[in-house]
């Protein structure tokens, strides 16, 4: 987008992001946060919807209101809410058993697995029915990124079918 901007990274090595100072950002502990003004936002599909609503007369998103917009609204929901929940079960799977079970990461592991094999083949038919070069065929948008950070996360997945 061409914007100047601040980055600040967040250790999590010592846990920076359950410091106080992060906390007041975002009470969930969690990186992205953006602050722009006043205005704080974290959940990466907020933040991309902000940053396109507010500064992407570039095109980094479809228009508003046509058919378009609607499948990049769809995707992007996907990614967050579907793709990486699922990424996050398998790379964290203590975070979804109780404390003890020796044999629930193994079995939410495996789920996971099977379950990203699903959406990597949900997400390949995707990208070749719109047959361009980006994930929504011929124009770059802020799908791009974020498809790129899920499917970096996957190269195992590929390599190695559940």
């Amino acid at each position: 987008m061409g914007l100047p901007f601040e980055l600040v990274l967040v250790d999590r090595a010592v846990k920076a992001q359950k410091s106080q100072e992060f906390i007041d950002l975002n009470p969930n502990g969690q990186v992205p946060v953006l602050k722009v003004g006043e205005v704080v936002l974290y959940e990466t599909a907020a933040i991309c919807l902000h940053l396109c609503d507010t500064y992407g007369d570039d095109g980094i998103a479809p228009k508003v209101g046509t058919t378009a917009r609607a499948d990049f609204y769809k995707w992007l929901i996907w990614l967050t809410n579907t793709m990486q929940r699922t990424l996050m079960a398998y790379f964290n799977p203590d975070r979804w058993f109780a404390e003890g079970n020796k044999e629930g990461a193994p079995q939410v592991r495996m789920r996971a697995r099977e379950k990203i094999h699903e959406l990597l083949a949900q997400l390949d038919t995707e990208f070749r029915r719109h047959g361009g070069e980006w994930f929504m065929g011929d124009t770059f948008t802020a799908l791009d990124p974020y498809v790129f950070i899920m499917c970096r996360w996957t190269p195992s997945f590929i390599s190695h079918p559940a």
